[in-house]
């Protein structure tokens, strides 16, 4: 027979409390199961601040998407490092649990803007060499023109120095007639009225100052504003110049160029001295100039032509370059690229995977890695060192020390068929060695070689790699130093190595 619920009032009242405490416990347990995370509000909070103190410019725009773009990893282990904090805050709960899909998409939305912001600045540069402000782009543009004209007085004999400071803005420098310094600039401003564009005009207008020995032209920085700049100065100054974001071109002067450009392509043309220049981003060009040229810094594309002086090129370079005419050394220095070429009658290019040379003379050293190497009408002495490509070698006359190493790769070496030289060459057993040469081939110990003179002997020819094929073939009969070629041949200062990686 079942048992009849207590039906006394004290009985009721005791079964009132237990189910009103079932209740509570029911409560904070599903509470604490849960438990929102609190890597969303505070996410929200830090970007409304740094919104506020962009907007209100305590914080300059341009400065904090740099720095977004480079640091922006730093967030993903701040994020880390909060939910790692809400584990070890809920270890001693068992039914604490924190959604976590709201943090999945924070963390793809940080991680593609960052992506996005840093491709930005290596590549596209949506932000433009205009306006650096994201901010300002929705802006209205207001432009306005300015013109001005300086004497430039400096003692008889003293070549006449100008400093040039556009900090955004494209510059352009050319020969003036007069030996004046004549100046034309173009004002752009995004802001939200003419008025405030007036000012921003009146606060970027470019600056002349006469100097003992020149002059030095500035435009002040402001942010929303560039200031692209026509100079004509005298053609036998020196000119220095510092360039933050936008293109210079510098053409037709008799002095000396040093550049300085943060961001934008640098471009020169017919000058009569040295070209010196540094640069974080951008493509340089160089072409007509009398003395040295010096690129050093990064940037994309490198292309020098008729420079009769050293040319060197040192940094990060991720571009093609090309270079012709070169009258003195060449050298090329990055992290994983050294090129010295002594003599360079032809041209050389260069990308991430190969490396062409036509028309050179020795002694060059190559050392390479992942780089098919293709070198043809060389004279003088070669050492190549590869690995993970193959090498091709076409020589001239007269001809000195050839020394090619590889490793998973082909060496393919061509000679004039009235040279004379001794050579040594080896690969693997399973590989093809051959030659159009009568030398003795030999096979011991899982290397085949082949060895021998050629004609009265020589300089030594020494070809090793140790998967690939090689082989030696006759060309057409050659004259020493007869290269043929339709550009100047200058005279190297003199010898030295050339080195690839």
């Amino acid at each position: 027979m079942g048992t009849i619920p207590p039906n006394d009032p004290r009985g009721a009242a005791r079964q009132a409390k237990d189910y009103a405490r079932a209740q509570r416990a029911y409560w904070r347990y599903y509470r604490g199961a849960g438990r929102r995370s609190i890597v969303r509000p505070v996410a929200l909070i830090v970007v409304g601040v740094v919104a506020l103190l962009v907007e209100t410019g305590r914080i300059p725009a341009d400065m904090f998407w740099n720095w977004y773009g480079q640091w922006w990893p730093l967030l993903l282990i701040a994020l880390g490092m909060l939910l790692l904090l809400e584990y070890f805050f809920d270890r001693g709960n068992p039914n604490a649990g924190r959604g976590s899909g709201g943090v999945v998409w924070l963390v793809v939305f940080l991680v593609i803007i960052g992506w996005s912001i840093h491709g930005t600045q290596q590549n596209w540069n949506w932000f433009g060499n205009d306006s650096s402000n994201f901010w300002n782009m929705m802006s209205p543009q207001y432009d306005h023109k300015v013109q001005m004209n300086q004497v430039l007085q400096v003692p008889k004999g003293v070549t006449p120095i100008v400093n040039v400071d556009v900090p955004r803005g494209d510059l352009t420098i050319t020969a003036s007639t007069d030996g004046m310094i004549h100046l034309s600039g173009h004002q752009i401003a995004r802001t939200g009225s003419q008025d405030d564009a007036n000012r921003d005009f009146d606060a970027t207008r470019p600056k002349i100052s006469a100097t003992a020995t020149g002059a030095n032209i500035a435009v002040p920085a402001k942010d929303g504003t560039s200031v692209d700049l026509t100079l004509e100065v005298p053609a036998e100054a020196a000119t220095v110049i510092q360039s933050g974001r936008g293109d210079v071109t510098v053409e037709g002067l008799n002095g000396s160029v040093d550049i300085t450009a943060r961001r934008g392509d640098v471009q020169i043309a017919q000058i009569g001295g040295s070209a010196q220049v540094r640069m974080k981003r951008g493509d340089f060009t160089a072409s007509g100039v009398k003395g040295t040229a010096m690129v050093d810094g990064s940037g994309g594309d490198v292309t020098l032509s008729r420079v009769g002086g050293d040319t060197s090129i040192h940094g990060e370079f991720t571009g093609d370059v090309h270079l012709q005419q070169i009258g003195g050394t060449v050298s090329f220095v990055s992290s994983r690229t050294q090129i010295t070429v002594p003599h360079l009658v032809g041209q050389m290019t260069l990308d991430s995977g190969d490396l062409g040379m036509d028309r050179a003379s020795g002694p060059i050293v190559i050392v390479g890695r992942a780089k098919n190497i293709d070198l043809s009408s060389i004279a003088g002495g070669v050492q190549i060192t590869d690995s993970d490509g193959d090498v091709n070698l076409a020589m001239g006359l007269p001809m000195g020390e050839v020394k090619v190493t590889n490793r998973t790769g082909s060496i393919r070496l061509q000679v004039p068929q009235n040279a004379n030289f001794q050579v040594k060459a080896s690969t693997s057993a399973d590989e093809s060695l051959n030659s159009d040469f009568p030398l003795t081939t030999s096979t011991q110990n899982g290397q085949k070689t082949l060895q021998g003179q050629v004609g009265s002997g020589g300089p030594q020819v020494e070809l090793t790699t140790t998967h690939g094929s090689v082989e030696i073939s006759k060309g057409p009969a050659a004259q020493a130093g007869t290269m043929q070629s339709d550009v100047p041949h200058f005279t190297s200062q003199k010898p030295v190595k050339t080195t690839v990686q």
